[in-house]
């Protein structure tokens, strides 16, 4: 508090009640309704902000507000050149956005998917834009939804409407070029994106040369028309025709343990194994679908497995598949091996082999083993 004639008040008071000043003169008795303006401005100023540090900078005195004031809260900082009240007024009209909290703990695993594709059971005709709707019995009618695009290969691209039971009800979208008259059962049944706008067309080849002009024949005399021969004697009977091998599946259940080892082995999973016997000359497709479980880790580096042409001691081309190693006990495993096997002569036997990488031995346990044989040719 300044004394009445500038000079410093001094906290010393006399038996009377009134104060004594550097001034040498009493000066009069503090009265809280009567504040000076420097008393008041002070308190404000402490009370509002606390205490700021002041400093000279470039010859102006500037505050240092505490509490981080100057900057504001981490997740509602101050804006540049806005003042504390404006700050706090947008505060209490838009509210204070909170720290971000922990991330919290993951979710428990979700249920297992179910296969991304099917196979017709029975054979169906092959629809044209007259007659686009079919219906075809599969082995997943589960997997398909309202309008979504199926493809089947040999057939073209359907559309879903309905299923009931194991049938499914198509809609031809678009056939493939020169489809089956008859698709045969066993054919996959896939879940497809719309089928694609055609596109642009190509930029014109160059024209190839010119070819050597051949040199031109002589015209023949034009015969005399023959007399019509005797009918000849009807030809014997040709002998029947060995049977086609029709697409079916090998089924094997739940199955015993099976040790798999660094070399390759047909595989045996309970006393059934899963083969394809007898195969006569043609083209046959082959598929086949192993799942296994791992009922213990080891050291192993992963799992193959391949389709083998035992009488031969050949591979099936591109019928063999790597799995990454496993990481869990029991963890379900899906091994998909496909290929073309062409028989020239003899019969054939076809069986499905599998090992192991790495160091040890691996045991697997097959929960459902299917191997599918279509004869295309």
């Amino acid at each position: 508090m300044g004394c009445a004639c500038g000079g410093t008040f001094t906290d010393t008071f006399d038996g009377c009640g009134s104060c004594c000043n550097s001034c040498g003169q009493p000066c009069t008795t503090l009265d809280p309704n009567n504040e000076t303006l420097p008393s008041a401005l002070e308190n404000f100023t402490l009370e509002f902000f606390g205490a700021v540090n002041k400093s000279v900078v470039d010859g102006k005195i500037v505050w240092s507000l505490p509490c981080d004031l100057a900057v504001g809260l981490p997740e509602n900082p101050r804006l540049p050149e806005e003042g504390l009240a404006c700050y706090f007024l947008r505060l209490f009209l838009t509210g204070i956005v909170g720290l971000t909290g922990q991330a919290g703990q993951n979710g428990a695993k979700g249920d297992a998917g179910q296969n991304a594709y099917a196979f017709t059971t029975d054979a169906f005709a092959q629809p044209d834009a007259s007659c686009p709707d079919i219906m075809v019995t599969v082995t997943n009618p589960g997997l398909f939804s309202t309008d979504a695009i199926v493809f089947i290969p040999g057939s073209g691209y359907y559309s879903f409407v309905s299923a009931s039971g194991n049938t499914i009800f198509l809609h031809l979208v678009q056939a493939v070029t020169a489809p089956n008259p008859v698709i045969a059962p066993g054919a996959i049944v896939l879940v497809s994106g719309p089928v694609g706008p055609q596109g642009a067309k190509g930029n014109k080849g160059d024209p190839g040369q010119t070819g050597a002009k051949g040199d031109k024949g002589d015209k023949g005399d034009k015969g005399d028309k023959g007399d019509q021969g005797d009918p000849g004697t009807n030809g014997t009977n040709g002998t029947n025709g060995t049977s086609g091998i029709l697409p079916y599946q090998f089924n094997v259940g739940a199955g015993t343990a099976y040790s798999l080892t660094g070399s390759y082995d047909a595989v045996v999973f309970g006393t059934t194994q899963v083969d394809a016997l007898a195969l006569t000359v043609g083209t046959y497709e082959l598929r086949a679908v192993v799942t296994v479980v791992v009922p213990a880790l080891t050291t192993i580096t992963g799992i193959s497995a391949k389709l083998r042409n035992t009488t031969d001691g050949a591979d099936v081309p591109g019928s063999e598949v790597v799995l990454a190693t496993p990481t869990a006990i029991n963890d379900d495993r899906q091994i998909v091996l496909q290929g073309v096997l062409v028989v020239a002569s003899g019969s054939k036997t076809v069986k499905i082999f599998m090992a192991c990488t790495g160091t040890g031995v691996q045991t697997v346990t097959s929960t459902q083993t299917t191997l599918f044989v279509h004869q295309i040719a």
